[in-house]
């Protein structure tokens, strides 16, 4: 009896048998999945594909779906103090202080108003994607005029936008173009 051919033949059925336990796997998770989904037929994937689809988008102008700046501190502001923010204060979705600080002794650029809904986005070196969304701010939190203020018209989700514009490939986008205007600028050819 030759030894390396008996060694052989248990190698080989031994292969043999986890090759079937495997397909014998696969065969029962998909048996598995198809009915937990409610799917019957031969092809899962193709009815998986069929019953699921994707909701299609529609591209639109920001203006389209949010006011940009709506409100600013004018003549007319009634707080003697405010709550400042500028854009050293906020990260990527956080924000780790507001300033309190008199109206007089304000900076110029603290003239943008936020209400609750609103999201800002930092349109100062934008591949540092600062940006915030603010849930319950106070009546007179002020932001720098370094971020846009973005709020959503009375039909949109306020969350939706906040999530669209500080979505990578979004902020991607605003770095590009502000690298080709600060080269536009410098060279004169706007």
């Amino acid at each position: 009896v030759d030894f390396f051919a008996i060694l052989g033949r248990r190698v080989f059925n031994a292969i043999v048998k986890y090759i079937r336990r495997k397909d014998d796997f696969k065969k029962r998770r998909q048996s598995f999945s198809a009915s937990y989904f409610g799917y019957t037929g031969t092809n899962f994937r193709q009815n998986f594909r069929e019953k699921i689809t994707m909701p299609t988008f529609q591209k639109v102008k920001i203006k389209d779906i949010a006011k940009i700046n709506p409100d600013s501190i004018g003549c007319d502001f009634e707080h003697a103090t405010i709550e400042y923010v500028d854009i050293s204060s906020v990260g990527i979705g956080n924000l780790t202080e507001a300033q309190e600080m008199n109206i007089q002794n304000a900076p110029s650029r603290a003239k943008r108003l936020v209400k609750s809904g609103d999201t800002i986005l930092s349109t100062v070196r934008p591949n540092r994607r600062s940006f915030f969304y603010f849930k319950n701010p106070k009546e007179n939190t002020a932001v720098s005029t370094g971020f846009a203020v973005l709020r959503a018209l009375k039909n949109n989700d306020p969350r939706y936008l906040y999530y669209s514009v500080t979505d990578k490939s979004f902020t991607g986008y605003l770095t590009k173009n502000a690298n080709i205007l600060q080269y536009a600028m410098r060279w004169k050819l706007y």
